[in-house]
């Protein structure tokens, strides 16, 4: 009995997602080279909307609201980066432990391999805490020299670029977010391969 339609569309769409997300990881890896752009996801695809009507009170406070999302985006952004400066520290005294009775697992095949492999996870996992503390946070501010370019009243120009220049910040947000959990999800299997092969090598 074949599965439901339905149910094939759950698993390619879970499949999919798992792709994408690890393609964005392992592009912010490779993002720590020099020179080298990293992709992010489109979770907000919101399209700003028609502002003619709109009267001057109106204008000014999308101003002041995009202003607040703008401030929090910054916020959010900063304390990811806080949290993998941790995660990294974390994963580099990890692995540091970790290579300690080296010699006592090489002994043996099986928890050598299960070593190696939780080695080459845990090595994934701090590569992309350096990635999200380093990579480039994209936000799109509000250039001051191009505003100034402006007819007055400027609200009339400030407030659609307001509109406009909110999802980049929030799919930034959400970027690096999603990169920070893969990291953690990464670190916790490779402590767990690693300690694995200790208890492998302990029960032979």
């Amino acid at each position: 009995m074949s599965a439901s339609p339905e149910r094939n569309g759950r698993s390619s769409g879970w499949w999919d997602a798992f792709k994408r997300e690890a393609s964005v990881y392992f592009d912010h890896v490779v993002g720590l080279l020099p020179g080298k752009s990293v992709s992010s996801f489109s979770a907000d695809q919101s399209t700003a909307g028609d502002m003619t009507e709109w009267t001057d009170s109106d204008k000014l406070l999308l101003i002041e609201q995009g202003r607040i999302q703008l401030a929090r985006q910054r916020q959010d952004l900063e304390n990811i980066r806080q949290r993998a400066q941790f995660l990294f520290t974390t994963a580099l005294g990890t692995i540091g432990l970790a290579t300690l009775g080296f010699e006592k697992l090489a002994t043996q095949i099986g928890p050598l391999l299960l070593w190696s492999l939780g080695m080459l996870i845990l090595m994934i996992a701090l590569l992309g805490t350096a990635a999200v503390v380093v990579a480039k946070k994209e936000l799109r501010e509000i250039h001051t020299s191009i505003l100034s370019m402006q007819r007055s009243p400027l609200h009339n120009s400030l407030a659609p670029a307001y509109a406009t220049s909110m999802s980049q910040g929030e799919n930034t947000v959400a970027t690096q977010i999603t990169v920070f959990r893969d990291a953690v999800f990464l670190l916790i299997v490779g402590l767990l391969l690693v300690a694995t092969s200790w208890i492998v090598l302990m029960s032979s």
